[in-house]
């Protein structure tokens, strides 16, 4: 299938970016009163490096950035007992009714990703960790040839929502770390990966999830982006106690690396969504003013060309610059 023109508006609807900081501020701060973080990390999650400084504060929680591999990451992480109350928090429900306000708006994304998967492996049992409201499931039902879904989340509401809608479809109401070893030939993760503390222990019960070459397909934001370059430190993914690990292309290669995957090829495959957030976010900020302004309106407003539009948004996707990526990782033998 094409990649779709992705609308930001459609996907983050006005009602999500107006209740977003509002909804965080509370939930995060209340987090932090309740449950003391764990100890100070010297050294990057990711590479390892203690090459660190400090990047920003969002909601309360230190953010550092890796000077060796660029990781963004929450220094010192909240402990298991915060991330328990916050995902159990009034937070995840108004997070799956946003999910449910841009349903059918997000449809297209995992057509999108499915096609990739028919187009890597004959495989057809999939496990999909964090399905949250479903939206993969209901991509499957309309795709021409659907995958075998098994559906597996923390959230008890999801998954009592998942039962009523998709009857036929196995449901985990369960950490994936505590799952009993099995045979899939597919494991999929979609935007949570950035959610993870402890990553290592992740793709560990992620490989006992896994036949042998079973694949790891996954999608977390790339810092190594246009999007990412222009917004930096105001950038609207930066929410800790949510996102604590914030990757990029190249990074998460050697983190897989050593935790036992092959990285077989990384996609960004909407671009468009990049283009419209750097738009509405210039749109909307007051602090931008003369010439300045002008340069980046008439900038800006070559977007309104589709022609424009779209060759930006190809040159994005050619040279994974966009703000999304997919990974497909096949799981080693060793």
């Amino acid at each position: 299938m094409q990649n779709p023109h992705l609308k930001f508006n459609e996907i983050h609807t006005q009602k999500k970016r107006m209740k977003l900081q509002e909804m965080m501020h509370h939930v995060a701060y209340e987090t932090l009163e309740k449950f003391p973080l764990l100890a100070r990390s010297i050294e990057c999650p990711c590479c390892l490096s203690k090459n660190i400084d400090f990047y920003v504060n969002k909601f309360g929680y230190d953010l550092d950035k890796c000077n060796d591999c660029d990781h963004i990451f929450t220094n010192p992480m909240p402990s298991s007992e915060a991330l328990d109350y916050y995902y159990n928090s009034p937070f995840k429900n108004f997070e799956n009714e946003f999910f449910l306000d841009s349903f059918e708006a997000r449809i297209p994304i995992f057509l999108q990703r499915l096609n990739l998967l028919r187009n890597v492996t004959a495989g057809k049992n999939i496990l999909d960790i964090g399905t949250a409201v479903g939206i993969l499931l209901e991509a499957n039902k309309r795709y021409e040839q659907h995958f075998n879904i098994d559906a597996c989340d923390l959230n008890k509401t999801s998954c009592d929502l998942l039962r009523q809608k998709y009857p036929d479809v196995k449901v985990f109401n369960e950490n994936v770390l505590n799952l009993p070893n099995a045979n899939y030939e597919i494991v999929t993760l979609w935007d949570t990966f950035e959610h993870i503390p402890n990553v290592s222990e992740l793709l560990f019960a992620i490989k006992n999830q896994l036949m042998v070459d079973g694949l790891f397909v996954f999608s977390t934001p790339n810092t190594a982006s246009l999007e990412w370059k222009v917004m930096a430190k105001e950038h609207v993914q930066l929410l800790p106690p949510g996102h604590v690990n914030l990757y990029n292309i190249n990074n998460i290669q050697d983190l897989l690396k050593r935790n036992g995957f092959e990285t077989l090829s990384i996609s960004t495959l909407n671009p468009s969504l990049d283009l419209d957030y750097i738009k509405n976010s210039f749109e909307s900020d007051n602090h931008v003013n003369g010439k300045e302004r002008r340069f980046i309106s008439e900038i800006y407003g070559l977007l309104d060309d589709e022609c424009v539009f779209e060759a930006i948004s190809s040159k994005l996707r050619e040279r994974k610059f966009a703000g999304n990526m997919v990974i497909i990782a096949k799981k080693c033998h060793f």
